[in-house]
């Protein structure tokens, strides 16, 4: 029979590995990047508290959450950025145009 610590240590290896996936998967969808970071976030959490209990049958897992969730991190924080400014960048032009055009060069055009 395992140590009592065991599948506790074994379970927050795997949730810290299953949120860093997730974390990945969102980092993809733009604004979806914010539970991405979320998710990342709580997978380092589950992950660092997992390799901290050193135990050898789950460093692996809690390595691998550790990973997908630093991942994660910084994909998503990258593209939500880029939504960020090209949601800044479209709504600057919008504006322009619906205020009425971009100058003397633009007339013929609107």
């Amino acid at each position: 029979m395992p140590p009592p610590g065991d599948s506790a240590n074994k379970s927050k290896a795997v949730a810290g590995l299953v949120c860093g996936i997730i974390g990945i998967l969102f980092a993809w969808w733009g604004w979806l990047g914010i539970i991405g970071i979320a998710a990342g976030i709580v997978g380092l959490i589950f992950s660092i508290g997992a390799r901290k209990d050193n135990h050898a049958d789950t460093q692996s897992i809690a390595t691998g959450g550790l990973v997908c969730s630093i991942i994660a991190l910084v994909a998503s924080s990258v593209i939500l950025v880029g939504c960020v400014a090209c949601t800044a960048c479209y709504s600057a032009v919008a504006n322009e145009i619906a205020g009425g055009g971009f100058g003397s060069g633009w007339e013929w055009y609107v």
